[in-house]
């Protein structure tokens, strides 16, 4: 699907935040797909994602904002001794 499509479909359904799961997703990106992308750039091993899930969603569900349960996700990776730089966060800008 082109990105031109994505974007407008996102738009409608007025997406906040979309989590890119698989592996390189931002590889080729040059920017944000929605007013948060997060994904990652490099391929990452299960324990990473894991992870990275685990702070990420129960930070969300805590009421936290999505800076601070990105932040919360890539902290659970560095504590169980993965490697947090391959996890990005893009921002729209307005």
């Amino acid at each position: 699907m082109p990105r031109k499509a994505i974007n407008e479909l996102l738009v409608r359904a007025k997406t906040s935040c979309v989590v890119l799961n698989g592996c390189k997703a931002l590889q080729k990106m040059t920017g944000p797909i929605a007013p948060v992308t997060i994904g990652v750039s490099e391929s990452v091993d299960d324990e990473e994602g894991l992870s990275f899930s685990r702070g990420f969603y129960d930070a969300l569900s805590a009421g936290k904002s999505f800076d601070d349960a990105f932040a919360e996700g890539t902290m659970s990776v560095d504590l169980k001794g993965g490697s947090s730089d391959k996890f990005k966060l893009l921002v729209a800008s307005d």
